[in-house]
């Protein structure tokens, strides 16, 4: 839509958006990663000034890539904040919402990170992983945008190709069966059960950690390596230099395994 626009994401978006727009380190798009809040949100003033001082330098179209659940924090960027000020200043843009995470959570779960109304947000595609709150047994991912795109008809294939890879590894039936069963079939308190759960147990055993408001990610002091290793914890070491771990939530996890988690850390040397 803007060939000569100019693409802009937090620097706590996933790394794939920059691998996206470079080529051994070259840019093959201009972009500018935003500074982010301590909370892992994007700066929503950093990211406007900057968007105002470009447009006044000639560049035509914002390209926005926000994020709805980031990968380390779980942190949700002010979309509608964003998009609003956009449309205000009739500035012409794209925004894309990366909800790979969050967006596979069902509207009926209590106090869970839910996008109820894209309309609302004023974006214009969105993209959310099938294989994550979902579960399902591939790695996939949907894209879904409020515009029809025309590709190109392959004739040997009897359809279009809509994918960036061309690549069509998907089993309809199990897929369509574990998404019934996580958004028709699961009770509404699934969600939060085991964070609840897993966050009581940190409070009682005065472990400290930081927790992005209704998410199921936890930040905590990173605990030796061999406990990252058996509970395959993501480790990075955050802004202050210190080294941190994340623990991630689902409602599959089983009480006992929480329970023991907490012990091994609280009692980790």
């Amino acid at each position: 839509r803007f060939p000569k626009g100019k693409m802009y994401f937090s620097k706590d978006a996933h790394y794939s958006i920059e691998k996206f727009a470079t080529n051994n380190e070259n840019k093959i798009y201009d972009y500018e990663a935003i500074d982010s809040n301590e909370d892992g949100t994007i700066n929503n003033q950093k990211l406007k000034e900057t968007i105002i001082k470009d447009v006044k330098n000639g560049i035509t179209g914002a390209i926005i890539v926000l994020t709805w659940g980031t990968t380390v924090r779980g942190a949700i960027d002010d979309v509608e904040d964003i998009t609003s000020f956009l449309i205000k200043n009739n500035i012409p843009y794209y925004c894309h919402l990366d909800a790979a995470h969050f967006g596979g959570i069902p509207q009926n779960q209590i106090n869970a990170p839910c996008i109820r109304d894209l309309k609302k947000l004023n974006i214009d595609s969105i993209a959310v992983s099938m294989h994550k709150y979902i579960g399902t047994a591939r790695v996939n991912g949907i894209v879904m945008a409020l515009s029809r795109q025309n590709r190109k008809v392959v004739d040997y294939i009897g359809q279009e190709d809509s994918t960036f890879l061309g690549s069509r590894d998907y089993l309809p039936f199990s897929t369509y069966q574990r998404a019934k069963e996580i958004l028709l079939r699961s009770p509404k308190n699934n969600y939060s059960k085991n964070i609840e759960c897993f966050k009581n147990l940190l409070q009682k055993n005065n472990i400290e950690y930081s927790q992005f408001e209704c998410g199921n990610i936890f930040v905590l002091n990173k605990p030796s390596d061999r406990l990252c290793k058996k509970y395959q914890l993501a480790t990075f070491v955050d802004v202050d230099g210190k080294e941190k771990a994340h623990v991630i939530i689902f409602p599959f996890h089983k009480k006992y395994i929480i329970e023991k988690m907490v012990k091994d850390i609280k009692e980790d040397k």
